[in-house]
């Protein structure tokens, strides 16, 4: 059966529809494959950010890379995708209950197509970079002549930049954490004063209902001694009519 769609080719394509660009060959006619090496959690992934932001013609190849592009391709993930979601920055861990993500196929994959792509590459593998045997692995990827590899070693005092981006990202950390508790406490009394407001809405419909229910009663009380005085007097005329008949 055809399918419900019409897919148009890429050589059908106008102009209007695709931008075309020039390859832009490196200089010195290599790509660069950067190794950072440095301490786990000494700021590694803060500094490779910097990086990108300077040079954004760098791809990141890490676990991290990966799953920012589950979260961007809309990829459920149970515990979410927030800072408290990941092991690490280095191993974050999966936990898709997507078996091509949870067996590392898609990391296979990425790494193994990611050599035949003419890019520069920053390999952020915290732990294989310092371990020599995975160190090697993941260089005999990048083998090719086209590809200049490069080991970024961090130690040592860090930068005035590097300074300065850090006290930013804390205190943005700080105002993060007062912005959501001061949320969080107006939100706790927008909710208190919705709760007081029902509170008084019902209790005057309890008292509106508990006024109308006393009219009631009263008009049925007052129908009753109406109707008990009625009967009354139908019997003092009885009796008065008995009366002028005896005489």
């Amino acid at each position: 059966a055809p399918l419900p769609f019409k897919c148009r080719m890429l050589q059908e394509a106008t102009k209007t529809d695709v931008e075309v660009r020039k390859e832009e060959l490196p200089a010195g006619g290599k790509y660069e494959v950067i190794f950072p090496v440095g301490l786990p959690d000494q700021g590694t992934f803060d500094r490779l950010d910097m990086f990108l932001e300077k040079n954004p013609k760098y791809t990141e190849l890490s676990d991290r890379m990966i799953l920012q592009w589950a979260e961007s391709s809309g990829i459920r993930r149970p515990q979410g995708y927030g800072p408290r979601s990941r092991i690490s920055n280095d191993k974050p861990g999966t936990s898709f209950n997507v078996r091509e993500l949870d067996d590392d196929s898609t990391r296979r994959a990425v790494y193994a197509v990611a050599p035949l792509q003419k890019r520069n590459y920053v390999v952020m593998e915290v732990h294989s970079n310092l371990m020599e045997d995975e160190r090697k692995k993941f260089l005999a990827l990048f083998n090719d002549p086209m590809y200049k590899k490069v080991a970024d070693v961090v130690i040592g005092e860090p930068s005035a930049d590097f300074r300065k981006r850090i006290q930013g990202l804390m205190l943005k950390e700080k105002q993060d954490k007062l912005d959501a508790e001061h949320l969080a406490s107006k939100l706790a009394k927008q909710r208190e004063r919705q709760l007081q407001k029902q509170i008084k809405e019902r209790e005057r419909a309890r008292k509106k209902a508990e006024k109308a229910a006393k009219r009631k009663i009263a008009e049925a009380r007052a129908k009753e001694e109406a109707a008990k005085k009625a009967a009354e007097g139908k019997d003092v005329e009885m009796k008065a009519a008995d009366g002028d008949e005896e005489k």
